[in-house]
């Protein structure tokens, strides 16, 4: 997969900007401040219609205008697609696939695959389960299309739910009716999390080598799910019964309390959990191997290299790990890297395009 070219408006601080005849290895250069991070968030934002950078999408749209637009070109297998997205501030949204529109996310997310290295990314074992639900949700969004379309849906469900539970509390329902939403939430919600087990598992693996790997064996991470009710055994029962147990306090709450949108991933340092016992440059270690680990997973399922986006992850790593990585990087299929046009980035990307931003206006060079 190769992003052949974009055109950006009204996204962030970009005016207006076009950029075509990226390379294998794509250097983003720029002062602080100037737009670098904002130009990999609109590829990242064609790929999934999100960002982690946003409470909601008129944080996108720069200041003074009404709306933005985005548009690119990616090639696959011989094979070109012009994808579009449009957001405007009466909440306007619009997304096209070669120019005809499309109606659900599910079809357009993961035309273009990317994987994003980034500071947000990198405090994700810190963060809050919801961030860490987020980042397993954007992956499998990805890699599945099912998946996103029983997301989507369980959300509608839960949302339902959580209004009847309200009305149950006030004595204007009766919670029988909580029956209906509960098959729903049980059906859809077992596929999700089977999805996520199984792509944690795949993840476990790989993130397990690499973290052995680069602390000279000195360090064994583990990577696990934590379900809101017992994954051993029948699923569907075991959610059902749960559901069950917490059904008064639930309506006490007027909120579902059982699901995967209660659920956590978590990481175990050589036994402890990393969140409460591990250095910030072992927890910034632990995430550059998870994402590593998200690339091998999207190519395995997919047969397609996702683009790989790196923003500002270098701060803190010692020579050899930021060369490690820069080596890593160096074998992928195409990258976009942001930083400045120092001797490390050109050394081991000598045939590049280099990107340059300053207040928003992008120029690029061939190198």
């Amino acid at each position: 997969m190769e992003l052949k070219s974009i055109s950006v408006k009204n996204f962030r601080n970009i005016k207006d900007a076009a950029a075509t005849g990226f390379k294998r290895a794509n250097i983003v250069t720029g002062g602080n401040a100037q737009g670098k991070t904002n130009f990999l968030e609109s590829i990242y934002y064609l790929s999934t219609l999100s960002s982690s950078r946003m409470k909601t999408l008129n944080d996108l749209v720069k200041t003074g205008e009404t709306y933005f637009s985005l548009r690119c070109k990616v090639e696959k297998g011989g094979l070109s697609k012009t994808l579009e997205a449009f957001y405007g501030l009466e909440k306007e949204t619009s997304v096209r696939i070669n120019e005809n529109p499309v109606s659900k996310k599910s079809e357009f997310i993961g035309e273009l695959k990317t994987v994003k290295f980034s500071p947000e990314d990198i405090d994700l074992i810190k963060r809050s389960p919801v961030e860490r639900r987020r980042n397993v949700n954007l992956l499998l969004s990805q890699i599945s299309r099912p998946y996103l379309s029983d997301l989507s849906r369980y959300h509608q469900i839960l949302s339902q739910k959580n209004k009847l539970l309200w009305q149950v509390s006030e004595q204007r329902a009766d919670k029988k009716m909580l029956y209906v939403w509960n098959a729903q939430l049980v059906e859809l919600g077992v596929k999700i999390v089977k999805a996520r087990l199984e792509a944690i598992e795949a993840l476990k693996e790989r993130l397990k080598e690499l973290q052995y790997k680069i602390s000279g064996g000195k360090e064994e991470i583990l990577l696990s799910y934590k379900c809101s009710f017992e994954v051993e055994g029948d699923l569907t029962k075991n959610f059902e019964e749960k559901i069950k147990a917490l059904e008064e306090k639930e309506i006490i709450r007027k909120a579902s309390l059982v699901g995967p949108h209660r659920d956590d991933i978590v990481f175990i340092l050589n036994g402890k959990d990393a969140k409460y016992f591990s250095s910030e440059g072992q927890q910034r270690s632990i995430i550059i191997n998870l994402k590593l680990a998200e690339y091998l997973l999207m190519k395995e399922k997919t047969g397609e290299e996702p683009v790989v986006l790196i923003d500002d992850i270098f701060f803190d790593l010692d020579e050899n790990r930021r060369t490690e990585l820069l080596e890593v990087f160096n074998g992928m299929a195409q990258i976009f890297i942001a930083g400045t046009e120092d001797k490390n980035l050109t050394k081991y990307f000598p045939e590049h395009t280099l990107i340059n931003i300053a207040e928003g206006t992008v120029t690029v060079n061939e190198k």
